[in-house]
């Protein structure tokens, strides 16, 4: 191999290698999978539109959710928060909302900690006013309701989507 070649070889190996070892942390955390000893949770959320307890109105409706999910994986999730994340056309109705969460009984003492194992329920509802909407509707736009598990950095840990029931 001639000197000059010999020479570009060594430099496209040199990019390569540099290229390989900056762009994984380049990438977006999803997009590089979990890795080994990562938190992984799996659950399900289940989402339901009717009445409102004791108010005659029409024209409001009550969002109820149920999410349940457990640590699957090998290591805690320290620090967990949720959010719910409504579509726009119900975040711009809202009236009231409530949510609670019934860790496992047997879950660690730190009450923000989901080990290994540990499952947590997650209830709520969100009471929208539906003036002018037609109940089809409402209930399309809460297929896109989804709850976010959040770790003690901030980090998505977890996305469970909504299932309406009809």
């Amino acid at each position: 191999m001639k000197p000059r070649r010999w020479l570009q070889v060594a430099v496209m190996v040199s990019l390569l290698a540099v290229a390989a070892a900056i762009l994984p942390g380049c990438l977006p955390q999803g997009a590089q999978g979990a890795p080994a000893g990562a938190p992984r949770l799996s659950g399900d959320l289940v989402v339901a539109t009717g009445a409102i307890p004791g108010d005659p109105s029409t024209r409001r409706q009550r969002v109820s959710y149920e999410a349940s999910f457990t640590n699957t994986g090998t290591v805690p999730v320290r620090g967990w928060t949720w959010d719910v994340v409504l579509p726009p056309a119900l975040q711009a109705r809202v009236i009231r909302e409530e949510h609670r969460a019934d860790p496992d009984p047997r879950s660690s003492p730190a009450p923000l900690d989901l080990n290994p194992g540990e499952t947590v329920r997650l209830t709520g509802y969100i009471d929208v006013d539906v003036g002018g909407t037609p109940k089809q509707q409402l209930a399309a736009s809460t297929g896109s309701i989804v709850v976010r598990i959040i770790d003690e950095y901030g980090q998505e840990v977890a996305r469970l989507p909504g299932h309406p029931i009809r």
